[in-house]
């Protein structure tokens, strides 16, 4: 049954949100240099809780910058 809703949820996001490709390059230009300003002058860690998809997070986790929670067992 959680299968099948972590397959549904995918198909959802392909068809509503886009490619991961898609959406990771939008992310990249629109987030990255704010996070990393803000990781610089907290020196605090980033978790990216609920990462869908994992757009977001492959990004950050390419920047070394973050760890993430996601309970879809369907990898990006």
């Amino acid at each position: 049954m959680a299968q099948d809703w972590d397959e549904f949820m995918d198909r959802l996001a392909d068809r509503f949100r886009g490619s991961v490709e898609l959406i990771a390059n939008q992310q990249d230009h629109r987030y990255l240099n704010a996070v990393k300003e803000v990781l610089e002058a907290t020196g605090r860690p980033l978790l990216d809780i609920g990462s869908g998809r994992g757009e977001w997070l492959g990004i950050l986790n390419r920047h070394e910058l973050a760890a993430g929670v996601e309970l879809n067992r369907i990898p990006v």
